[in-house]
């Protein structure tokens, strides 16, 4: 235990908590070593941590509201920051399709701001679900995107890098944080759907009860 005492001192210092007096000693919480001040308060616990829970590490957040018709023409989810984020998911989820031969085109945006001003296409990541949960491949889709498979019930997850993000030009400029998803209808099948988005895998994240705002 005093091993573990030390390594986890060290680790703080390289961090930059230097050596403040205000650090006393060390409890377990949820097995895992942390250090308390002097106060009693507890430093904050790394996502990932055992015993975290998934409401804690990640963040969810409305994309489009479900609807009918809700692909309909050319569609953007909100703005996204990524600024804590390492990741982010969208989940489209699609249920009837009236003729059954609805589809659309998913892009991925890098944006200059929450607005956005202007935006540049970037590669991204995908995999559908068409039956059941039964998951189609991981697939690498370029900046011009991909077309879901025609049909109704169906799931599109579609996951994006932060790095991705921040490597586009947007407007001459790069290393911006804000991501949307953007939508131009394939067939003109109206379909009830809706789109969830999740962000996560922020590297030295924190564990939230209540996660800070991706859309302002």
């Amino acid at each position: 235990m005093k091993i573990i005492k030390e390594l986890w001192l060290l680790a703080l210092l390289a961090l930059g908590f230097t050596t403040s007096p205000r650090i006393t000693k060390m409890v377990l919480k949820a097995g895992i070593p942390h250090w308390r001040f002097g106060d009693g308060t507890l430093l904050p616990m790394m996502a990932g941590a055992a015993g975290t829970m998934m409401l804690q590490e990640l963040k969810l957040a409305k994309g489009i509201d479900p609807v009918a018709d809700a692909l309909a023409g050319t569609v953007n989810s909100d703005v996204y920051s990524l600024r804590g984020h390492g990741r982010i998911l969208f989940i489209v989820y699609c249920g009837v399709a009236t003729g059954g031969t609805a589809t659309a085109v998913f892009t991925v945006d890098a944006c200059d701001n929450v607005t956005p001003s202007n935006t540049t296409a970037i590669p991204f990541w995908y995999r559908e679900i068409v039956s059941a949960d039964t998951e189609g491949a991981i697939t690498r889709a370029a900046a011009a995107g991909f077309t879901c498979t025609a049909g109704s019930s169906k799931i599109v997850l579609i996951e994006v890098d932060a790095r991705d993000v921040a490597a586009a030009s947007v407007n001459s400029i790069v290393g911006n944080h804000f991501v949307r998803l953007h939508s131009v209808e394939g067939s003109n099948d109206p379909v009830v759907a809706g789109v969830l988005a999740i962000l996560g895998g922020g590297p030295n994240r924190y564990i939230e009860d209540i996660n800070a705002t991706v859309i302002a």
